[in-house]
Protein backbone atom coordinates (compact mmCIF):
# COMPACT_ATOMS: atom_id res chain seq x y z
CA UNK A 1 0.00 0.00 0.00
CA UNK A 2 1.21 3.55 -1.11
CA UNK A 3 -0.38 6.74 -0.30
CA UNK A 4 0.86 10.11 -1.52
CA UNK A 5 -0.63 13.29 0.05
CA UNK A 6 -0.09 17.13 0.16
CA UNK A 7 -0.05 18.64 3.74
CA UNK A 8 0.69 22.37 4.12
CA UNK A 9 2.40 22.36 0.98
CA UNK A 10 4.94 19.37 2.24
CA UNK A 11 4.47 16.01 -0.18
CA UNK A 12 3.40 12.71 2.18
CA UNK A 13 4.28 9.44 1.64
CA UNK A 14 3.02 6.38 3.41
CA UNK A 15 4.09 3.19 3.19
CA UNK A 16 2.24 0.09 4.71
CA UNK A 17 3.11 -3.76 3.89
CA UNK A 18 2.92 -7.03 5.90
CA UNK A 19 6.37 -8.69 5.79
CA UNK A 20 5.92 -12.89 5.85
CA UNK A 21 5.71 -14.65 9.31
CA UNK A 22 7.09 -17.63 11.04
CA UNK A 23 10.85 -17.16 12.63
CA UNK A 24 12.46 -19.41 9.95
CA UNK A 25 11.51 -16.67 6.83
CA UNK A 26 14.31 -14.45 8.08
CA UNK A 27 16.18 -14.33 4.68
CA UNK A 28 13.01 -13.72 3.06
CA UNK A 29 11.87 -10.72 5.64
CA UNK A 30 15.16 -9.61 5.21
CA UNK A 31 15.21 -9.13 1.17
CA UNK A 32 11.69 -7.65 2.03
CA UNK A 33 13.30 -5.21 4.35
CA UNK A 34 15.80 -4.10 1.99
CA UNK A 35 13.07 -3.41 -0.48
CA UNK A 36 11.23 -0.95 1.52
CA UNK A 37 14.15 0.79 2.73
CA UNK A 38 14.85 1.00 -0.79
CA UNK A 39 11.31 2.55 -1.57
CA UNK A 40 11.65 4.89 1.44
CA UNK A 41 15.18 5.90 -0.04
CA UNK A 42 14.10 6.49 -3.50
CA UNK A 43 11.10 8.35 -2.46
CA UNK A 44 11.14 12.46 -3.54
CA UNK A 45 8.67 13.00 -0.34
CA UNK A 46 9.27 15.62 1.63
CA UNK A 47 8.20 12.91 5.14
CA UNK A 48 7.71 9.06 4.27
CA UNK A 49 6.10 7.14 7.11
CA UNK A 50 5.84 3.39 7.16
CA UNK A 51 3.31 1.23 9.36
CA UNK A 52 3.88 -2.55 8.93
CA UNK A 53 3.94 -5.58 10.39
CA UNK A 54 7.58 -6.56 9.66
CA UNK A 55 7.32 -9.81 11.23
CA UNK A 56 10.86 -8.99 13.21
CA UNK A 57 11.38 -7.47 16.76
CA UNK A 58 14.30 -5.72 17.77
CA UNK A 59 14.17 -7.87 21.03
CA UNK A 60 11.94 -10.63 22.07
CA UNK A 61 10.73 -12.57 25.05
CA UNK A 62 11.56 -16.53 25.13
CA UNK A 63 11.24 -18.51 27.48
CA UNK A 64 14.50 -21.42 27.34
CA UNK A 65 12.00 -24.08 27.78
CA UNK A 66 10.18 -22.75 24.54
CA UNK A 67 13.61 -22.66 23.07
CA UNK A 68 14.48 -26.06 23.67
CA UNK A 69 11.14 -27.18 22.17
CA UNK A 70 10.90 -25.21 19.06
CA UNK A 71 14.62 -24.66 18.27
CA UNK A 72 14.59 -21.32 16.86
CA UNK A 73 17.03 -19.51 19.17
CA UNK A 74 19.26 -18.74 15.95
CA UNK A 75 16.34 -17.68 13.63
CA UNK A 76 15.00 -15.58 16.13
CA UNK A 77 18.37 -13.74 16.71
CA UNK A 78 18.46 -13.06 12.92
CA UNK A 79 14.96 -12.01 13.31
CA UNK A 80 16.39 -8.93 15.41
CA UNK A 81 19.34 -8.26 13.42
CA UNK A 82 17.17 -7.63 10.60
CA UNK A 83 15.80 -4.43 12.61
CA UNK A 84 18.85 -2.83 13.47
CA UNK A 85 19.61 -3.72 9.14
CA UNK A 86 16.67 -2.05 7.97
CA UNK A 87 16.87 1.14 10.35
CA UNK A 88 20.31 1.71 9.11
CA UNK A 89 19.37 1.54 5.12
CA UNK A 90 16.59 2.75 5.69
CA UNK A 91 17.45 5.70 7.69
CA UNK A 92 14.47 5.88 9.11
CA UNK A 93 13.07 6.79 12.94
CA UNK A 94 11.34 4.04 15.32
CA UNK A 95 8.40 6.58 16.66
CA UNK A 96 7.73 4.72 19.34
CA UNK A 97 10.98 4.41 20.98
CA UNK A 98 11.73 8.04 20.48
CA UNK A 99 9.32 8.46 23.19
CA UNK A 100 10.14 5.68 25.28
CA UNK A 101 13.91 4.84 24.11
CA UNK A 102 14.23 2.42 27.59
CA UNK A 103 11.11 0.38 26.83
CA UNK A 104 10.45 -1.70 23.96
CA UNK A 105 8.23 -3.74 25.79
CA UNK A 106 4.96 -2.49 24.10
CA UNK A 107 4.52 -5.91 22.54
CA UNK A 108 2.46 -5.63 19.48
CA UNK A 109 2.08 -9.64 19.22
CA UNK A 110 0.89 -10.80 22.72
CA UNK A 111 -0.67 -14.17 22.80
CA UNK A 112 -0.64 -13.50 26.59
CA UNK A 113 -3.31 -10.75 26.05
CA UNK A 114 -4.85 -10.63 22.79
CA UNK A 115 -6.96 -13.85 22.31
CA UNK A 116 -6.54 -14.02 18.76
CA UNK A 117 -3.15 -13.79 18.60
CA UNK A 118 -3.30 -17.88 19.49
CA UNK A 119 -4.51 -18.56 16.43
CA UNK A 120 -2.54 -21.86 15.29
CA UNK A 121 -0.63 -24.20 17.48
CA UNK A 122 3.00 -22.63 16.26
CA UNK A 123 1.58 -18.60 17.43
CA UNK A 124 1.46 -20.84 21.28
CA UNK A 125 5.35 -21.10 20.55
CA UNK A 126 6.09 -17.03 19.77
CA UNK A 127 7.38 -14.99 22.09
CA UNK A 128 5.48 -11.47 22.98
CA UNK A 129 7.23 -9.00 20.98
CA UNK A 130 6.97 -5.75 19.08
CA UNK A 131 7.23 -6.43 15.26
CA UNK A 132 4.37 -3.72 14.29
CA UNK A 133 6.10 -0.51 13.55
CA UNK A 134 5.18 3.29 12.76
CA UNK A 135 8.58 4.70 11.37
CA UNK A 136 9.48 8.42 9.83
CA UNK A 137 12.24 10.12 7.97
CA UNK A 138 12.19 13.53 6.71
CA UNK A 139 14.23 15.73 4.57
CA UNK A 140 16.47 18.10 5.78
CA UNK A 141 13.92 20.85 5.02
CA UNK A 142 11.43 19.64 7.19
CA UNK A 143 12.12 19.01 10.91
CA UNK A 144 9.98 16.65 12.31
CA UNK A 145 9.35 15.71 16.23
CA UNK A 146 7.87 12.54 17.53
CA UNK A 147 5.33 14.10 20.52
CA UNK A 148 3.85 11.05 21.60
CA UNK A 149 4.17 7.21 20.39
CA UNK A 150 1.05 4.96 21.95
CA UNK A 151 -0.01 1.23 21.79
CA UNK A 152 -3.59 0.70 20.39
CA UNK A 153 -6.14 -1.93 19.82
CA UNK A 154 -5.58 -3.55 23.27
CA UNK A 155 -8.79 -3.99 24.35
CA UNK A 156 -11.80 -6.52 23.08
CA UNK A 157 -14.20 -4.90 20.27
CA UNK A 158 -17.22 -3.27 22.89
CA UNK A 159 -20.66 -4.27 21.39
CA UNK A 160 -19.34 -6.71 18.95
CA UNK A 161 -21.31 -10.31 18.46
CA UNK A 162 -18.04 -12.36 18.46
CA UNK A 163 -20.09 -15.78 18.48
CA UNK A 164 -20.81 -14.26 14.42
CA UNK A 165 -16.57 -13.05 13.87
CA UNK A 166 -15.32 -15.70 15.91
CA UNK A 167 -14.98 -19.97 15.17
CA UNK A 168 -17.65 -21.64 16.57
CA UNK A 169 -14.92 -24.03 18.29
CA UNK A 170 -13.79 -21.40 20.21
CA UNK A 171 -16.49 -19.06 21.85
CA UNK A 172 -14.66 -17.93 24.76
CA UNK A 173 -12.26 -15.91 22.73
CA UNK A 174 -12.83 -12.09 23.09
CA UNK A 175 -12.59 -10.46 19.69
CA UNK A 176 -9.77 -7.95 19.02
CA UNK A 177 -9.59 -5.47 15.81
CA UNK A 178 -6.44 -7.93 14.73
CA UNK A 179 -4.39 -10.69 16.13
CA UNK A 180 -1.71 -7.63 16.57
CA UNK A 181 -1.86 -4.47 18.73
CA UNK A 182 -1.34 -1.25 16.90
CA UNK A 183 1.43 1.42 17.64
CA UNK A 184 -0.32 5.28 16.73
CA UNK A 185 2.38 7.72 17.05
CA UNK A 186 1.44 11.73 16.65
CA UNK A 187 4.61 13.63 14.72
CA UNK A 188 4.88 17.56 14.12
CA UNK A 189 6.87 19.24 11.65
CA UNK A 190 8.11 22.70 10.85
CA UNK A 191 9.57 23.34 8.00
CA UNK A 192 12.88 25.13 7.96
Amino acid sequence: LAVNLQVDGQNVEILNSHFTPLASNSSTRSAQAMAIAQLANESDSDLVFIGADFNFSKRFKFSIAEREKDGTDEEWTLNSLIYDDFLEASQMTDTYLQIHPDDDTAFTQDRLRNDLANYSESTALEPEQRIDYVLMKSTESLKCSVLDSTQIFTSPVVGADSAVVMSDSEPSKRLFLSDHFGIQSKVECQSE
